[in-house]
């Protein structure tokens, strides 16, 4: 992404690159990316109606909620549900509601911070897309969280997961647990299909952790944590982090 977004820098179209990449994110089953994707984007709208197809192909269709309700755009979550109706379903001229479940319930009560209540009714249901919650739940109660994401979540959902609270660990200056985390996210077994999916989710984390560890520690324990990273992109990002830092840390020079 970031060696095509220079690459085409010069001309202006940047849409393109992203839209590109959105469409490959809805390929491979990734929808959170993809909407984050979209964000980015002056037409990310585009992405919403294949978003919506892939979910029909999948017979998915009731995690459109359940995406919309990650977003933290809420004008563009619903503009995402309204785009998406009409490809979810196979007559999309017949509107249809989708009616809120228990689980999507436990969603909301995870974006309330109604954490308790949202884990007893995942236990219950046996709710997927158990990360939404534990992702949530990271903020105020870290051990609670890991445990729900173990305990309740297939090998897909462990996986992003896991990616997502080692970049929450990071954001919160807990390198430790950050590197832990991005460990465990490496030896997820997401089979022939999905193999590659670790090391994409991986990246939001390696990124995080370079930076967070520059600002605290310096540059040369990351240096050599960076260089060993297993993928060019993994490498790359751990790079960008630590030159984040190091520019962060000289402008906190400039204004002391």
């Amino acid at each position: 992404m970031s060696g095509a977004l220079e690459t085409i820098a010069p001309f202006g179209t940047s849409d393109e690159v992203f839209l590109a990449y959105g469409h490959r994110q809805i390929e491979m089953g990734d929808f959170e990316g993809a909407l984050e994707t979209a964000g980015r984007t002056k037409s990310g709208y585009q992405l919403f109606y294949d978003i919506g197809d892939a979910l029909r192909t999948r017979g998915e269709q009731g995690r459109a909620r359940k995406l919309a309700a990650h977003m933290k755009d809420r004008k563009f979550a619903a503009l995402f549900l309204e785009c998406a109706r009409f490809t979810l379903w196979p007559h999309p001229e017949k509107v249809r509601v989708i009616r809120a479940t228990p689980c999507d319930e436990a969603y909301l009560d995870a974006t309330r911070g109604k954490f308790a209540e949202a884990d007893e009714v995942i236990r219950k249901n046996g709710c997927s897309n158990v990360s939404f919650v534990a992702v949530h739940q990271y903020e105020a109660d870290p051990s609670g969280a890991e445990r729900l994401l173990r305990d309740k979540s297939d090998s897909y959902d462990l996986a992003f997961g896991l990616s997502q609270l080692a970049a929450v660990a990071a954001r919160k200056g807990n390198i430790i647990e950050a590197l832990r985390l991005l460990n465990d996210l490496q030896t997820v077994n997401l089979g022939e299909k999905y193999k590659g999916l670790a090391g994409d989710w991986g990246l939001d984390a390696t990124h995080q952790i370079a930076r967070a560890w520059t600002i605290k520690s310096g540059p040369r324990a990351v240096l050599q944590w960076a260089r060993s990273r297993p993928t060019t992109e993994q490498r790359t990002w751990a790079l960008i982090g630590m030159a984040e830092a190091l520019g962060h840390a000289t402008a906190r020079r400039h204004c002391l």
